[in-house]
């Protein structure tokens, strides 16, 4: 059963992220790339999230928009996608 973004927003609204009080806070990001991913046009796929005091409040996965020539620079463009 497929259910509407608008149904899912109404029943999930009391949900929510729980944040430890801790006296530093540490923002932990990570990123990761899937080299030539994509058979056809040859891109790579990029994933991040980024924590806060190890729970996560962002993550996205997209496909780079150049192609890349080695997985290196696959990464270095992952990371610029987080900016």
């Amino acid at each position: 059963m497929r259910r509407s973004w608008g149904k899912y927003l109404c029943d999930t609204r009391d949900l929510g992220i729980m944040l430890k009080s801790q006296k530093t806070m540490t923002v932990e990001p990570y990123v990761d790339s899937e080299y030539a991913n994509d058979r056809v046009d040859r891109k790579s796929v990029t994933g991040y999230v980024t924590c806060i005091n190890g729970a996560p409040i962002m993550w996205k996965t997209k496909k780079q928009s150049i192609v890349t020539l080695s997985s290196t620079e696959a990464e270095y463009v992952g990371m610029t996608m987080m900016m």
